[in-house]
């Protein structure tokens, strides 16, 4: 019945800054600006470990997959009702946004601590898991070669003693994993997967070999249109099922269902999930064996402040219920800050409190313009966690002098042309925020107002060939981070959906 499945409303969450600005925000003049010249915002032109000896497929995991920023749950504890500590954990990471250690607890003490270490392309190369006294109980270690896998080994300790130990070496060809051969502690082969590959380079399915070298399991994948694998399938040689599952994706390219069914074809674990037009989780659905129990989430639209859940089990006879609670103000806005579960006559049960940090992957490197096309340049995204505010800059330079202040890089935020209209860039001294606009009356009123104009920023693509970058305005904020532009039609609803205002579309970037 925990209150454990915690959806991240939005990546890079926003907020309003902490800072008091004595001038006004350029909102104040948005729609007189837009009104004299003809909609000129809307329209410019003026972003387990598995058994010793699995029989599952191994597992691999590209550590610099995703290098996209994220509020990341950096402690995460749990209380009993009459406010006794219980379980929970702490994580750390590294300047650079990487996991290095976790500590977790239960019965309200430490039980076991996790530590990680990561090779100077970033990938992580060792992961030591210890007992609460610090003795070590596994090791877990990767050897990567030009950015792919090619080696792990699991070893297993009791008294300081290796009792387990297990490999597998992977193959490749033309960037597709072929083969994975398993290896016992004496090196002796236990297993082979031999992996196929459609014209696409998805993987169809592999064939399994055992220590015999026989053929004895095979499996299937299948695909929808978009490329999301929707089906798998293991079974034995004479086709008999072993395990299989299938996933639903939404329209959006969300994973919303995922079941997993066992050698009867009953299910035997899975999950749904549905959201509303927002992005938020509205209703969680659990299977375990021939259980099922369904989480229901509505959000309180006026304060915007707190969520309540109510459990139910696969009847929809009501077990229990339950608050979950945001930040209410600074970078951590709208996180989730403690759910508490009570039980189906409303007395307390426990709680949890959540805290977060927001990673990022360290500096913009010095390639990251190496695709961006003739004619074009590319806009850094950046972020400062302690205000707020979103800083958008073609210059790597720049970028990375902001990041030695503290500024967190968010990645690419749009491809503009190196000549066109211009986009104005400004500054407010007082409350330390830029404000961008192709509106040179906006442009002449702020500066009237004190705001300093920095310089032409970049470029907008024309509109019949460009992506608009949507403005949005927060008028809870006071200082800076009040405007934020993107291009993401996902962030831009979130956004709105937590109280922004649409103020259309700013200027445009490349259409990819």
């Amino acid at each position: 019945m925990k209150g454990k499945f915690i959806k991240k409303l939005l990546t890079g969450v926003l907020s309003a800054a902490m800072f008091f600005s004595v001038m006004p925000s350029p909102t104040a003049y948005a729609i007189e600006v837009e009104a004299e010249e003809e909609n000129l915002l809307a329209e410019p032109g003026n972003q387990e470990e598995g058994a010793i000896y699995p029989f599952d497929a191994p597992l691999l995991q590209n550590f610099q997959e995703d290098r996209s920023p994220y509020w990341a749950q950096k402690s995460s504890k749990e209380y009993n009702a009459n406010g006794t500590f219980m379980s929970g954990w702490d994580s750390v990471f590294d300047k650079n946004g990487r996991l290095i250690k976790q500590i977790f607890y239960g019965d309200g003490k430490i039980s076991s601590i996790e530590t990680y270490e990561y090779d100077t392309e970033g990938y992580m190369i060792k992961k030591t898991t210890s007992d609460a006294d610090g003795n070590v109980t596994r090791i877990d270690k990767n050897e990567y070669r030009d950015g792919v896998i090619i080696r792990e080994d699991h070893i297993n300790f009791v008294d300081d003693n290796i009792y387990a130990t297990y490999s597998y070496v992977y193959e490749y060809k033309d960037g597709n994993l072929t083969k994975a051969t398993g290896y016992d502690k004496n090196g002796n082969v236990f297993g082979t997967y031999y992996y196929e590959h459609d014209s696409n380079g998805r993987e169809t399915g592999y064939k399994f070999y055992n220590l015999y070298n026989v053929y004895t399991i095979y499996s299937v994948n299948e695909y929808d249109e978009k490329g999301n694998q929707i089906k798998f399938g293991e079974y034995n040689l004479d086709g008999s099922l072993i395990s299989r599952y299938e996933n639903i994706f939404n329209d959006q390219g969300w994973l919303v269902s995922h079941m997993e069914y066992g050698s009867d074809n009953k299910v035997r674990y899975g999950w749904a999930n549905e959201y509303d037009d927002s992005g938020r989780n509205t209703k969680y659905t659990y299977i375990s064996g021939d259980s099922t129990h369904i989480t229901i989430y509505e959000y309180d639209n006026t304060t915007m402040n707190m969520c309540k859940i109510t459990y139910y089990d696969g009847d929809m006879n009501k077990i229990g219920s339950g608050v979950k609670e945001y930040y209410t103000e600074g970078p951590k806005r709208w996180l989730t800050k403690k759910i508490t579960d009570y039980d189906k006559d409303n007395n307390i049960v426990s709680w949890e409190e959540y805290d977060w940090q927001y990673i990022t992957f360290g500096y913009i490197p010095e390639d990251a313009k190496s695709e961006v096309p003739e004619g074009y340049d590319m806009l850094f995204r950046l972020y400062n966690p302690n205000t707020g505010e979103h800083f958008y800059t073609t210059s790597r330079k720049e970028g990375n002098s902001l990041v030695d202040q503290g500024w967190e890089y968010e990645g690419p935020g749009w491809i503009a042309p190196v000549s066109g209209d211009p986009v104005y860039r400004l500054y407010n001294e007082n409350a330390g925020d830029h404000h961008y606009t192709m509106s040179k009356r906006e442009r002449d009123k702020l500066v009237e107002l004190g705001w300093t104009y920095e310089r032409i920023g970049w470029y907008s693509e024309p509109k019949e060939t460009g992506k608009p970058l949507y403005r949005l305005y927060n008028p809870n904020a006071t200082g800076a981070g009040s405007h934020h532009y993107t291009t993401s039609e996902k962030e831009k609803k979130s956004l709105i959906a937590i109280g922004w205002k649409d103020e259309d579309v700013a200027w445009y970037g490349l259409a990819q």
